[in-house]
């Protein structure tokens, strides 16, 4: 089988929704819709789609749950 190579963008977006599912753990999709100051449904539109969350609400994620919004958008967040 070919190895599949991701596009930066593609890079991107999976690092994006990988460290949204990791900062949500046992939170529900309500509770993390009002910490980005929207709806249950904005949330899993963001979640399916996370090149769509606005500085706003990656701000308000990551003054929640204290990260620091540059290791949030650049890099692949990890349990400590």
């Amino acid at each position: 089988m070919p190895k599949v190579f991701l596009t930066e963008k593609q890079k991107d977006i999976s690092r994006l929704y990988d460290n949204l599912k990791l900062i949500q753990g046992a939170t529900s999709n309500d509770d993390m819709g009002v910490i980005i100051g929207g709806s249950k449904r904005t949330y899993e539109r963001r979640v399916k789609n996370p090149e769509s969350l606005t500085y706003q609400e990656i701000k308000r994620l990551c003054d929640h749950f204290h990260i620091d919004i540059a290791a949030f958008c650049s890099s692949k967040l990890k349990i400590q």
